[in-house]
């Protein structure tokens, strides 16, 4: 095999190619397999050349698995800004769909308010000062002592939204007064890279476009993702597809449970000055 300098044509197509036979965040050995298979004259890039070059990084998953480098901020700000709006889903009002805010704990199902994403990430860029408080101390908790029984105290005192819609007279799927159309992925224990996930989920073409609401969890080491659900499919469909697709490509995946892909599912606040707004949410100017 070659040095990546000596193969001029193995672009990023190649790249992409030998990902998927070897499994997308493969070991050194499935991908130099799968580079033999490509070149069978034995003309392909080394492993060891293609790390050089910075054409591929340790996956999240672990350091004995492979994937391409995180995009650089310019490029991710490019391909951002050329991203098209979510597709409106008929329930939508000024500023996104309305979703059901509940103030904690989570042992109360009655609505606050109906809101907007765009209220959300407001409330999780500038909480009111009592939520900060709480919202922090459940992190500082997690970071000394992990999910202790104090921490799920804390997170379950949190306030909470429902991103599948509005509900009344209390939170239950078969009170669901108004369809949102979105769902809520949790992501956790990322292992101290969540800026690492949140630039890849930001960047996945296939996620991207659907993605509304983008934040760090209540503990810190992982992200709660809310996406616009694809229409030609029920929620449980939906969640499974996204799943596995994720799975695949970055050799993670969402929290995935039997009461994931219920409508009334509870997403907690946190704090998050950093927390992203898909820009078709954003409140008119």
């Amino acid at each position: 095999m070659r040095t990546i300098n000596e193969c001029p044509t193995f672009d990023a197509d190649a790249l992409t190619c030998a990902l998927a036979l070897a499994g997308n965040t493969p070991t050194p050995d499935e991908l130099t397999a799968a580079l033999a298979t490509m070149y069978p004259a034995g003309d392909a890039p080394t492993v060891a050349g293609l790390l050089a070059a910075g054409r591929l990084v340790p996956a999240i998953s672990g350091r004995s698995r492979l994937r391409v480098p995180p995009l650089t901020n310019a490029e991710l700000s490019r391909r951002l800004a050329e991203l098209p709006p979510p597709e409106p889903t008929e329930t939508a009002a000024p500023g996104g769909p309305l979703i059901g805010y509940f103030q904690g704990p989570i042992t109360n199902t009655t609505p606050h308010a109906a809101v907007t994403p765009a209220q959300v990430h407001r409330v999780l860029t500038k909480p009111p000062t009592d939520l900060r408080v709480r919202a922090d101390a459940a992190r500082a908790e997690y970071a000394a002592h992990g999910k202790s029984a104090h921490y799920r105290e804390l997170k379950n005192g949190l306030d909470y939204f429902t991103a599948g819609g509005t509900f009344a007279p209390t939170r239950a799927d078969a009170n669901l007064t108004t369809a949102a159309g979105l769902l809520t992925l949790d992501f956790d224990e990322l292992a101290g890279q969540v800026a690492e996930a949140r630039a890849a989920l930001l960047a996945d073409e296939a996620l991207a476009p659907a993605l509304v609401l983008l934040f760090v969890s209540p503990s810190g080491d992982g992200l709660k993702a809310v996406l616009a659900a694809d229409p030609r499919h029920d929620r449980a469909t939906n969640y499974r597809r996204l799943g596995q697709h994720l799975t695949r490509r970055y050799g993670w995946g969402p929290t995935l449970d039997k009461k994931t892909a219920d409508v009334s599912r509870a997403c907690f606040l946190s704090h998050d000055p950093t927390a992203w707004l898909a820009p078709a949410y954003a409140p008119a100017a």
